[in-house]
């Protein structure tokens, strides 16, 4: 991938996670509720059916914005897999701070 499509996948990835973080922050609240720890919900969560959901729901809302990312080089599969994989980075992250922390 070329330096200058990252920020095109960036732009992507961060417009999943305005639909997939307020998703995961529930499921972790959901999580707690029923005894298990905040964080591991929303980790997984954040990897798993939030991001499966904001996916499914950038594409009902915003079909036609991927036109706008097929015609810069990137195909719908590709950019869910980049993002999909940024999301594991960012889980990852927050796994490393918590257990820094603890």
């Amino acid at each position: 991938m070329k330096a200058g499509k990252f920020p095109l996948l960036l732009h992507y990835h961060l417009d999943i996670q305005r639909i997939n973080i307020p998703y995961s922050f529930l499921a972790g609240l959901a999580g707690y509720a029923t005894g298990l720890n905040f964080f591991t919900s929303f980790i997984v969560s954040l990897v798993t059916g939030g991001y499966f959901l904001a996916s499914y729901l950038f594409d009902r809302n915003r079909k036609h914005e991927y036109y706008f990312y097929y015609n810069k080089g990137f195909s719908r599969a590709g950019l869910i897999a980049y993002s999909w994989l940024l999301d594991g980075l960012l889980a990852l992250l927050i796994a490393t701070v918590k257990s820094i922390i603890r």
